[in-house]
């Protein structure tokens, strides 16, 4: 079982505060008009679809925060189990539960980070979901550049390492790039599979007019990683003429337009410690590039050129 948590017993915060702040955080914004919700790279603990909540739990706290309202209608899904006992029913339901709720609350696209699995198959996902308001159909992508030792184990040999720091399951790798449709179709990387070119491509070449990056840059606190990775997005979207947005953990949360410029951003200074839920407008204009139309061959061969020019010159020269 992975350890989320390993030695950080002290920071740990109940999903049910959690899911509470990230609604908090969204009311405290007044009546919002949204159109779209993302939210980053493990998001919350337990995976999509395990069913840990108490259904009158949840709704308390959905209560709470938006008024009274009878969300059993989601009951009657995948999102929730029933469980009967001493003469008692009661039901169970999942983080992409809260997840439904919030999308049906706003009218909003919902995107999310969470683990998930397989268990016929035996596989476990880092993963990111795509749902929409109303509709109890949600898309999954699992994501296929996965971190070394800390997703997946390259050699059996590191096994007893990576154990001592809490992790002894891994994930598989995803297949593919997905588009998913919705008011715009949008494609999904996740972490710093923002940084490879090829892999942003391919879901421009899908047909995606959106580019979604839900991270978690934790890894490397109180350094340049977050700054780093952030550059790397916003040349994505050049390269594609594609706006992005970005839902990071200690990261950088923005929106970039498909020139590059960061319409908004969520805090200023030590972004580490930021808390709270960006707002902003994202004019989602795309417009055809070079890069994607050749990929990385334009490059490739323009250095080949070079190095043989380079070779060519500097035999003349003798």
């Amino acid at each position: 079982m992975r350890s989320h948590f390993y030695h950080q017993g002290h920071a740990y915060i109940p999903p049910y505060q959690q899911w509470q702040a990230i609604l908090n955080y969204l009311e405290e914004k007044g009546k919002i008009d949204v159109d779209l919700i993302a939210m980053p790279e493990y998001t919350v603990p337990f995976s999509a679809n395990k069913k840990v909540y108490a259904y009158e739990d949840v709704k308390y706290v959905l209560d709470n925060a938006w008024g009274a309202h009878d969300w059993s209608y989601l009951l009657n899904s995948h999102l929730a189990e029933k469980h009967e006992g001493n003469g008692k029913v009661r039901w169970y339901v999942s983080n992409l539960f809260w997840a439904q709720a919030l999308a049906d609350h706003y009218g909003a696209e919902v995107v999310i980070g969470l683990d998930d699995s397989d268990e016929v198959k035996g596989e476990s996902y880092n993963a990111a979901f795509h749902l929409l308001p109303h509709k109890v159909s949600i898309n999954r992508y699992e994501k296929r550049v996965l971190l070394p030792l800390a997703e997946y184990l390259p050699f059996s040999f590191l096994k007893p390492l990576v154990a001592r720091y809490g992790i002894t399951d891994f994930f598989t790798h995803g297949k593919k790039a997905k588009v998913f449709e919705g008011a715009y179709p949008l494609n999904i990387s996740i972490c710093y599979e923002e940084c490879f070119s090829h892999i942003i491509r391919e879901g421009k070449l899908g047909g995606a007019k959106l580019f979604i990056n839900v991270t978690n840059d934790a890894w490397y606190p109180s350094s340049r990683l977050h700054l780093s990775h952030f550059s790397h997005g916003k040349l994505r979207a050049i390269e594609n003429g594609v706006p992005l947005v970005r839902a990071c953990n200690t990261g950088v949360t923005a929106a970039v337009d498909s020139l590059g410029r960061t319409v908004g951003q969520l805090g200023k200074g030590n972004l580490e410690l930021q808390r709270g839920a960006l707002i902003t407008e994202l004019h989602l204009y795309t417009y055809p590039t070079l890069y994607t139309y050749l990929g990385d061959y334009l490059i490739v061969t323009l250095s080949f050129m070079i190095i043989l020019w380079a070779y060519v010159a500097g035999r003349k020269s003798t």
